[in-house]
Parts: C-alpha cells; structure tokens; sequence
C-alpha cells in the first residue's frame, strides 16, 4: 500500500479495532496492497462478515486486481443477501452506506493528495535555500583564497627583510653556541622524565631556559595551552609542530611563540621570524 494512504489505512484499522475484530481479521484486510480491495473488504468486515468467510475470499484464486475485485463484490452482495434477505429500503439504506465509505476513500485521497504537493513544493523550496547557501559559501571561500593570495603576496614582499636575517642568523648561531656552553657549565640537574635540549642548531637556547627549568611547575599551564594550541592544531603540519615544540622545548614560553608561529608560514620563515623577534628583545 502507497505511504501516501497510511492516515487512510490508520483510521479503518481504529474502525475494525472498535467493531471488536480480531487482529488475525484485521491482518487479513491489511495485507491487500490494492486501496480498491482493501477498502471493499474492509466493507465486508464492517458488515459482519465472518473471518472465515473474508479468508476465503482472500484466497481465492483470480487472474488480477480487477477479476479479484469482481469476486469480492460477488461475494459481499451474496452474504448481504443472505444475511437481510430482499428489503429493498435496508439494501438501499446499506447502498447509501457504501456510498459515504466511498465518498470518505475519496475526501481521504484528495487531502492526502493535497498534502503531497505541499510537501513537495516545501521540499523544493528547501533544495533552493540549500542551493543558495552553497552559492554564498562559494563565495565567501572565493574571497578566502584572495585574500589568501594577498598575504602571500605581503610576505614576498618580505624577502628584503629575510635576507637580513640571514645575515643576522650566522651571528645567533655563534651566539647560541655561546649560551649553550654556560649552561652546560652551570650543571643544573634535569627533573626526572625530562626530555634533552632539542639539538637544532637553528633554534638558540631562549636566555634564562635553565631558570625557567628549574620552576617548570609554574609554567605547567602553559604547557597545557601550548599544547592545546599547537601541537591539537590540525592546521600546523607534522613539521611545523616538531618546530615550534623544539622552541618551547628551548625555552621560548607561548606568548613569545605566537609572534611568530603561523601555520601559512614555512618552518625556515617561522625560523627566521623567531630570530629576529629574539634580536629585537635582546
């Protein structure tokens, strides 16, 4: 049976539930799948015919819906003529009965009907707005790559800048060699589970690293949100994050990372930015 019929379908089987009929009964009528049949057996059923009798009828043997439809019809006509004899005004009266059933099948069907297109025209009326919506994200993505395209072409700009620090990198690294040596001569003993100074040499030790290792117990939240920054941070690729760790790892605390972390920037520019920042405060 169409879904579309299913309001149709509920209510006769609250009308046969009330008519005290069985549930075997009741499934006799619901396994039709053509209306026409099922409602002239629900007609049958609501006339008193007995369960045996709408089985057998249900299983009679017939070509198709039409030669099967015909049989019923026979048989209600039969059973009511057994059942009221031949008085004319209760087999009108019982005619007038099948009339309003139909009318009611067909008020049923037009509302269903009804309903259907006002569902479609809702579903296509979502389907625009969906449509819409996509054409604005479109849009608005379009706008991202250009603005994109803008701030990569700032950062050529730029080259000046970084072949200065180039420059400047021979001297930070001579530098850090330096601090790594004092601190290598202060002998200050590691907290147990510690991982080494990352051997980069293109990341100077951050001066007072070994200061702020022996107080790591302040610095725990720190830890928590760098971590949840950048290393959660799907937008960073697996070696811009090594990167930044080894900078955390050499002391550089989170505020001094952001001004030079960005995950549109190669590790080598980040690495120069992070050079040059560290110039500037010295």
């Amino acid at each position: 049976m169409d879904k579309k019929y299913q309001p149709l379908v509920d209510y006769i089987h609250i009308i046969l539930k009330n008519n005290a009929m069985s549930d075997a009964g009741i499934a006799v009528i619901e396994k039709e799948t053509d209306l026409s049949v099922y409602t002239h057996m629900f007609m049958c059923a609501f006339e008193g015919m007995p369960e045996e009798e709408l089985i057998r009828i249900s299983e009679m043997p017939c070509g198709d819906v039409r030669e099967k439809l015909t049989n019923i019809k026979k048989e209600r006509k039969k059973f009511l003529a057994e059942r009221f004899g031949n008085n004319i005004e209760l087999n009108r009266r019982i005619e007038q009965l099948i009339q309003k059933v139909e009318d009611v099948r067909a008020e049923a069907e037009r509302n269903i009907h009804q309903v259907t297109e006002i569902t479609d025209a809702r579903i296509i009326d979502l389907q625009k707005a969906n449509e819409q919506t996509e054409r604005m994200m479109n849009r608005a993505l379009s706008e991202k790559e250009k603005q994109a395209a803008e701030k990569d072409k700032m950062l050529c700009q730029k080259d000046a800048v970084i072949e200065k620090l180039k420059e400047e990198l021979k001297d930070v690294r001579k530098k850090a060699a330096e601090t790594a040596e004092q601190d290598k001569e202060m002998n200050i003993s590691r907290e147990p589970g510690e991982n080494p100074e990352p051997e980069d040499p293109d990341i100077p030790v951050r001066p007072g690293f070994k200061l702020r290792r022996m107080f790591s117990c302040i610095f725990k939240n720190d830890s928590r949100e760098f971590a949840d920054k950048y290393l959660a941070n799907e937008k960073y690729s697996e070696e811009q994050r090594e990167f930044l760790l080894s900078c955390y790892e050499r002391g550089y605390s989170v505020r001094e990372i952001e001004k030079f972390a960005s995950s549109g920037l190669s590790v080598s520019m980040m690495r120069r930015l992070m050079i040059h920042q560290m110039n500037l405060t010295d």
